[in-house]
């Protein structure tokens, strides 16, 4: 998903998705920016690469509500979640499907790379190693970096009703929050870590957003959905 980012992120992302070892089957774009202009132009990009751009203006960044607007969208059996700030390193669709089954839930380790690092190269694959090297190896944790990118079943999420539409703005809550109901639910919890494979944040000012809305308004959400059962 994104919301009022600069096309060049998205123009990073989707080079790196139509690059992979292994391509994904569907990719969606799911853009909250406000701006039309914005819009216009990021659905120039999704065109020029074949994939599905879905105008969802809103003056409120949400992206539980961008994550399950695309999940109405999917086809595939499987599914991942990210944002617009993410890149994969070439084998990382190949590794990540490889964990992939009706009962995984797969999470990423994520590393930062620095401002002085102009990220315009025309392939980036030929300047990976460089690019990880850059990252914070103090920043490549568990605990910092919880959304980098999940994936599951889409029969699952579809049965606990997708992400949590009442966080609304911060990032990371929806994650630790939807990881919760996999462990409920019995799913196999597995992390692909920094020396198999790594996704790398895009570098950005820090976000007002950040960490605003760390919690649930409502201190006690469903963790599975209501299926008519005593649970």
């Amino acid at each position: 998903m994104t919301w009022n980012r600069d096309v060049y992120r998205l123009s990073n992302l989707l080079w790196i998705l139509a690059h992979q070892s292994l391509v994904p089957d569907q990719v969606i774009i799911v853009d909250q920016s406000p701006d039309q202009i914005m819009q216009l132009a990021a659905l120039q990009v999704c065109d020029d690469y074949s994939v599905a751009h879905v105008s969802m203006p809103s003056d409120t960044f949400s992206m539980p509500k961008a994550f399950n607007k695309g999940l109405e969208l999917v086809t595939s059996e499987y599914v991942m979640f990210t944002g617009i700030d993410m890149m994969f390193s070439e084998d990382f669709i190949k590794i990540l499907s490889q964990r992939l089954s009706p009962n995984s839930f797969v999470n990423a380790m994520m590393g930062y790379y620095p401002e002085h690092f102009f990220m315009g190269n025309d392939n980036f694959f030929d300047h990976w190693g460089a690019i990880t090297r850059l990252c914070d190896p103090s920043l490549i944790t568990r605990a910092l970096s919880p959304g980098a990118c999940q994936a599951m079943s889409t029969s699952w999420i579809r049965m606990v009703n997708g992400y949590d539409e009442r966080y609304s703005g911060g990032l990371g809550g929806i994650d630790d929050e939807m990881r919760s109901r996999a462990v409920k639910c019995g799913l196999n919890i597995t992390w692909i870590e920094w020396g198999e494979s790594q996704v790398i944040h895009q570098w950005h000012k820090e976000s007002p957003l950040k960490g605003v809305t760390s919690h649930l308004f409502d201190a006690n959400p469903p963790m599975v959905a209501n299926t008519g059962g005593d649970d």
